[in-house]
């Protein structure tokens, strides 16, 4: 099997779009932390319009806590991928029957053979690979492939990981 090849500039959004699903779980954190505030004013509230105004409360920090949480982490990665190389920006991607290799212009590179992939996900933009463990998962564009590899990649990936591949384009 010849291998399955991809080059991608990498952008700003794309390091976006990975932060913000890797960090997804903020939410409802967030939401846990404030809901116990709430709950302590709830009780010590002598009136209905008391514990009104403390759900108010509750939802405006939540939301301002959220928003901030959130803007940090965007605005700190945005500034950590605008100040990579384009060396580091510039990625070569590599599937074959072994695995995949994920490669940059400067000479990084990371390997990962198939057993360590639980499974993968296509969305409109690009594909997921969930890994095991606590590595969590690999993006890759498809703006890095050509309709042929595409093709490919699909079918290896269903080959490979049988019905834990949710693809689009099956």
């Amino acid at each position: 099997m010849n291998p399955i090849r991809g080059h991608v500039s990498i952008k700003v959004g794309d390091y976006l779009r990975i932060q913000f699903l890797r960090y997804w779980w903020l939410v409802p954190l967030v939401f846990v932390i404030v809901a116990f505030d709430l709950y302590r004013s709830i009780l010590q509230s002598f009136s209905l319009q008391d514990a009104l105004i403390g759900i108010l409360m509750y939802l405006v920090t939540a939301v301002v806590l959220m928003l901030f949480v959130f803007g940090v982490l965007l605005s700190m990665t945005a500034i950590a991928a605008l100040l990579m190389s384009k060396q580091q920006r510039d990625v070569i991607y590599e599937f074959d029957e072994r695995g995949f290799t994920i490669r940059d212009a400067g000479g990084a590179m990371l390997s990962y053979p198939w057993s360590l992939i639980r499974g993968a996900r296509e969305d409109r933009r690009a594909f997921w690979l969930k890994t095991k463990r606590v590595m969590g998962f690999r993006y890759f564009p498809k703006r890095a492939f050509g309709q042929e590899e595409l093709s490919a990649l699909r079918a290896l990936l269903i080959a490979t990981l049988g019905t834990s591949a949710r693809l689009k384009g099956k």
